[in-house]
């Protein structure tokens, strides 16, 4: 194990190559990882790469058809410390077409019986981050955050979300956001709903709508928010509230002896 490849283990089953790197290349598997660290991840499936054409602007073409039964984080995150993923995630995930126009289709349940599902098109093409896009819905039931991340709050969030715009840089993105949440739990605060509409541009994230709804009150956020230092902005906020005791947990306790 060593910092470019910080994995070990073992690895069994079996695969099958056809066709060549110059063209198309085929990979037919059925693969499990096991590591006494990091736990058991198994892989199978057919993963097809093929260069792109000349007409075609040269972009590659990716098709993958995949079944994780489990993966494990562990093992993910240790191409990535600071992530902190742990746990594991099995289920069905799919990537088809040029990498201008990628597209993902993923279901996937955590250990607690969590899940979430993914779908969506992205174009990956090239190296410009600015000319990057993506267009995609990303849905969650009763999804512990705990159960993949290991400095996460406990969560139990079920809610929709949309996302699309292009850039992947704080100072270039452009996109708008929407999400919606049904009742959930976000550490040990209840929540009944809440919409969420978010744009950025400029350098700016834009709260166009922040509406949260919780057992004996309710919260909304509206304003700006710069995302580079050259960028600045203003937040507001309002909150309604019937009962502080519901909320006497999160404030602070008088010490003084009279």
């Amino acid at each position: 194990v060593d910092s470019v490849f910080p994995i070990g283990g073992t690895v069994t089953g079996t695969a099958l190559l056809d066709g060549s790197t110059a063209g198309r290349l085929s990979v037919l598997s059925d693969l499990t990882h096991h590591d006494d660290a990091t736990g058991d991840s198994h892989l199978a499936g057919t993963v097809s790469y093929a260069e792109g054409k000349a007409e075609n602007g040269g972009i590659p073409w990716i098709n993958a058809d995949l079944a994780v039964a489990p993966l494990s984080l562990t093992t993910v995150g240790a191409f990535a410390p600071a992530a902190g993923l742990h746990g594991t995630v099995a289920g069905p995930v799919r990537l088809a077409g040029p990498l201008r126009a990628l597209r993902l289709d993923a279901h996937l349940a955590t250990q607690d019986s969590g899940t979430i599902e993914a779908h969506g098109v992205a174009n990956l093409a090239g190296r410009d981050p600015n000319a990057k896009s993506f267009d995609g819905t990303i849905a969650t039931h009763l999804f512990n955050a705990r159960s993949v991340v290991t400095n996460a709050p406990p969560t139990s969030l079920t809610a929709a979300a949309s996302v699309h715009g292009h850039g992947l840089t704080a100072a270039s993105v452009d996109a708008v956001l929407q999400a919606r949440i049904q009742a959930s739990s976000y550490a040990s605060v209840a929540v009944d709903s809440a919409l969420v509409r978010l744009s950025a541009a400029d350098g700016v994230l834009h709260v166009d709508t922040c509406a949260l709804v919780v057992p004996h009150g309710m919260a909304n956020v509206h304003g700006t928010l710069g995302l580079t230092r050259e960028r600045h902005g203003t937040l507001s906020y309002a909150a309604v509230i019937d009962s502080l005791g519901a909320f006497a947990r999160f404030l602070p306790r008088d010490t003084c002896v009279v």
